[in-house]
């Protein structure tokens, strides 16, 4: 499946040679080209815009899994796609928790995916991750370096990082995929390293963290300094085809 912006704000999405034109929802409800195109892939599990303008709940925007707002965050941020908003975290204790559930237990293939604007690069910054402890990252877990700023994506014991740092001060759109035992990093809708993926075959049975990673068990730690927004976890590896054309809709 591939997909790219249509003139006067709708898109084409393609699917086996067959086209099909989805209306773009006005900024004025919250929607954006970019966020039409994420919900339409199928291996959406959640995607957590992160464009609230109050409250404590980071809605889904698929539906199934809403995560919480907790400790130094600032909502309502400008945000990094057409339409959308983001989250300020203070690299200290803020960070989205979002419980354990059945649909985001995923051992197989998978993408992770968010932009970022990251303030610094210290504390191993966490961006999204599943992890039981320091020492467990079943069944996955992802950060920035805190040395390199590089993006590194770790499901064993091995960290695989990415090629080239998102740059500090702006907005990068990342992503990692693993296919197999492929991990392939993305950013700014091109390839940015290949690795070797070693998903367990069970998970962690404990939460999701956005903008953190937990060193025990539910006891956040490595936070990240800076805007995020547009985060979404798949439970398939997206083609560099539908991940171009993601970040091609901001």
């Amino acid at each position: 499946m591939s997909a790219r912006v249509a003139p006067q704000g709708s898109l084409i999405q393609t699917h086996r040679g067959h086209a099909r034109v989805l209306p773009v929802a006005s900024a004025g409800t919250g929607g954006s080209a970019y966020s039409t195109v994420v919900l339409a892939e199928a291996s959406l599990v959640s995607y957590w815009r992160l464009n609230e303008p109050s409250g404590t709940t980071a809605t889904d925007s698929k539906g199934a899994n809403p995560g919480t707002y907790t400790g130094g965050v600032t909502l309502n941020q400008a945000g990094a796609v057409t339409g959308g908003k983001s989250v300020l975290l203070d690299g200290t204790t803020g960070f989205i928790t979002v419980p354990d559930a059945a649909s985001l237990r995923i051992t197989g293939d998978l993408t992770l995916e968010a932009w970022v604007h990251p303030t610094d690069y210290a504390n191993f910054a966490g961006l999204i991750s599943k992890r039981t402890d320091s020492a467990h990252f079943d069944p996955f877990a992802s950060y920035l370096n805190q040395t390199t700023g590089v993006v590194e994506f770790q499901d064993g014991a091995t960290a695989q990082p990415s090629t080239a740092a998102p740059a500090a001060g702006v907005w990068s759109h990342i992503a990692m995929t693993v296919s197999g035992t492929t991990l392939t990093h993305y950013l700014n809708g091109s390839v940015n390293g290949t690795g070797t993926a070693t998903t367990p075959a069970t998970d962690s049975l404990r939460r999701l963290t956005i903008g953190a990673a937990d060193s025990a068990i539910n006891t956040a730690a490595n936070f990240f300094k800076g805007l995020l927004a547009e985060a979404a976890v798949y439970n398939a590896a997206l083609s560099g085809t539908a991940i171009a054309a993601h970040f091609a809709a901001r």
